[in-house]
């Protein structure tokens, strides 16, 4: 048998020539696509263009001349390798993913590239993490079997609401001279984990209430955030204070409502000297695992808003009995009382009157912001045991 050994090269290249006996008629036994022998000159050309990686089995192409009575020859054309085939990975592109709590020096298996090509050629020598190298890099081993095994190891920690996706570009380098390769871009997606709790977009809110607001009216919107994603960022509102059952909040939209007009919160959540404030405790939770929560403070100033009834005080002359004298002899426009009235609402002012118990006039109220002088407006003219004077105290506020 004789054996031809060609790298590639173009079609119709001789390539050898066979000494043929000249009284012998030959032959050629088969078609082969890749060469021919020419059965009276001998010579060995290709007939069509070259690929050793489709030649089957490796390689090799057999040519074979027979000639009566017993002549065989047989033409073994071996087709070297060149290095015409760059390292290859399965896919262009790869999508892996990691959690952002991953531990520095976690690994994800990445598939490795091949060559076709033969020995140095086809062997893959290096793999290259072209960008991205403070974050990954790349480890290569083998498993048991003696195969290519690529991992991706992580150098520091990662933060997905920083970055959540990472591009990387690596590439292969096979043995030859020179040497090719090829790449891919892989595709690594940072999960979430729920390391973010909500977020208030203000630590304080402040309303200002008066008498005038309508039950279930809204008075205003707390609004958080949470960097986290999926359920790990998804918000409900809840009130942890909240003063008699005075407020309400929408755990979906943080729409905080009225739920009574008539507040005092001066026993319950209220703060120190804090006389006319409704403290709410507002809460977003989200709805990772473990659930994380933020807070915030709303305060509810109840300006113009009348808690209070006016209270009386009396000071009768003469002084000490703690009732009002008078007789036939007392002058007219003579002090029988001093009132005074105060009002725990802030800025509120009182009107004193007489509302009953002064038909004949015997008596007039000179009033004043909250005070009012009780004097005897003409003499007495028939005798009266006693006078029972009923007064009447109004604040200014919303309602009186």
């Amino acid at each position: 048998m004789g054996v031809m050994p060609v790298i590639d090269i173009a079609e119709g290249t001789l390539i050898g020539k066979i000494a043929l006996e000249p009284n012998l008629s030959y032959q050629l036994n088969g078609h082969n696509q890749f060469a021919s022998v020419d059965i009276q000159t001998g010579e060995v050309r290709i007939s069509a263009p070259l690929n050793r990686e489709t030649i089957a089995p490796n390689g090799t192409i057999i040519l074979i001349l027979t000639a009566e009575p017993t002549t065989i020859i047989a033409v073994r054309i071996n087709v070297l390798d060149i290095n015409d085939n760059s390292p290859t990975f399965p896919s262009k592109h790869m999508s892996v993913s990691i959690v952002e709590s991953a531990l520095i020096g976690s690994r994800i298996r990445l598939q490795p590239a091949n060559d076709p090509d033969l020995a140095e050629n086809g062997t893959i020598v290096n793999y290259e993490l072209e960008n991205e190298k403070e974050f990954f890099t790349l480890v290569r081993s083998s498993n048991s079997s003696g195969g290519d095994v690529l991992l991706l190891e992580l150098q520091t920690k990662l933060d997905r609401e920083t970055k959540d996706l990472f591009i990387l570009n690596i590439s292969a380098y096979d043995g030859g001279s020179p040497p090719r390769s090829g790449y891919c871009i892989v595709y690594v997606n940072v999960l979430d984990v729920n390391d973010n709790p909500p977020i208030f977009r203000q630590p304080r809110y402040d309303v200002q209430l008066n008498g005038s607001v309508l039950s279930n009216a809204t008075l205003l919107w707390v609004e958080a955030t949470d960097a986290d994603v999926g359920d790990n960022g998804l918000i409900s509102y809840h009130l942890t204070t909240n003063p008699s059952e005075y407020f309400q909040i929408d755990r979906s939209t943080g729409a905080i409502t009225i739920q009574h007009t008539a507040l005092n919160c001066l026993e319950d959540g209220c703060l120190q000297d804090c006389s006319g404030i409704c403290v709410l405790t507002v809460e977003a939770q989200d709805q990772g695992e473990p659930k994380l929560i933020g807070r915030t403070l709303v305060y509810m100033h109840l300006t113009n808003t009348n808690l209070h009834d006016p209270e009386i005080n009396f000071r009768t002359y003469p002084t000490g009995s703690g009732v009002a004298y008078i007789s036939s002899e007392t002058a007219v426009g003579s002090t029988i009382a001093v009132i005074t009235a105060n009002d725990r609402d802030d800025g509120q002012d009182v009107r004193i009157s007489i509302i009953s118990g002064n038909d004949e006039n015997y008596f007039r109220l000179e009033s004043g912001k909250n005070y009012g002088i009780l004097r005897q407006n003409r003499l007495m003219d028939k005798p009266i045991k006693q006078f029972l004077l009923k007064f009447c105290a109004t604040d200014d506020g919303v309602p009186p």
